[in-house]
């Protein structure tokens, strides 16, 4: 899978695994993003993974819900110098999958070294992430 994905010809970038609204602030017009404990450098489709899945849950939106396939288009807009419409959403539904398998190994990493408390609390995190990735390699995203 990462294979295909390497297929694209669109460079790594900066990657906020955890990029939602509770992590981005507004300060005197000027907008902050805080919680880059989970960051790295990826395929910056990656991204969109959380991103997508907090605005669906906030808003009780569908997978494929009209909305979350504009803020796709949106998102992919930019990226149109490297590849062609088609060939980046190609790119966004595998690095949408690469990023639960990233999530999952985001979260070993985090429980590794975790109290017994906080490795209860999220004992499935791992198991979840590995478990939708799976899933979701035989269903089209958004």
């Amino acid at each position: 899978m990462c294979q295909r994905l390497a297929a694209y010809p669109i460079p790594e970038t900066l990657h906020h695994e955890d990029f939602h609204d509770a992590n981005i602030y507004v300060d005197d017009g000027h907008y902050v993003f805080s919680d880059w404990g989970e960051s790295g450098v990826a395929h910056p489709f990656c991204t969109l993974l959380v991103t997508s899945r907090v605005i669906a849950w906030r808003l009780e939106l569908a997978p494929a819900a009209p909305e979350l396939v504009r803020l796709r288009d949106i998102y992919l807009e930019p990226w149109t110098r490297y590849a062609s419409r088609k060939e980046l959403i190609a790119a966004y539904d595998l690095a949408y999958q690469v990023g639960m398998v990233c999530r999952a190994l985001t979260w070993h990493r985090l429980l590794a070294g975790a109290e017994t408390q906080f490795k209860a609390e999220y004992a499935e995190a791992v198991s979840g992430w590995l478990r939708e990735f799976l899933e979701a390699a035989t269903e089209p995203t958004a």
